[in-house]
């Protein structure tokens, strides 16, 4: 589900009778959808009473999953950043070479380079 249309998802749940729904069906012949202020019905076509609990959950949770498709895609993007920073640590940390001639003074860039790439993925504050 893409951005849009999360927004026209969200846009349709704002619009319906605010929740929670229940699935009722004593008293009726068919199932019907209880809202805080009124009765939904649908006579036949709503015959099943898994139908009515359905539609009745779906009340709320779609906007729970809606919220969570966004959570998750705020993480996506942090994800992507602390790559991003894992990788230039990485191109930072091999033009260090520790030889005989730099008499192993980069190890601890090396090392910092390392500390920091973990933080990325971390989500630490040294990203």
């Amino acid at each position: 589900m893409n951005t849009d249309e999360r927004k026209a998802a969200r846009e349709r749940c704002e619009a319906a009778t605010p929740g929670p729904w229940a699935a009722k069906c004593s008293g009726h012949d068919y199932p019907y959808i209880e809202t805080a202020n009124r009765q939904l019905g649908c006579g036949e076509d709503f015959a099943k009473m898994h139908d009515a609990e359905f539609i009745a959950h779906a009340r709320t949770d779609l906007p729970a999953a809606l919220d969570e498709c966004d959570r998750l895609e705020g993480e996506v993007e942090r994800l992507r950043d602390a790559l991003g920073i894992v990788e230039r640590a990485t191109h930072v940390s091999d033009d260090f070479p520790d030889d005989a001639n730099t008499h192993g003074k980069f190890g601890p860039m090396r090392r910092m380079a390392h500390d920091v790439a973990a933080a990325a993925l971390e989500g630490g504050s040294n990203a």
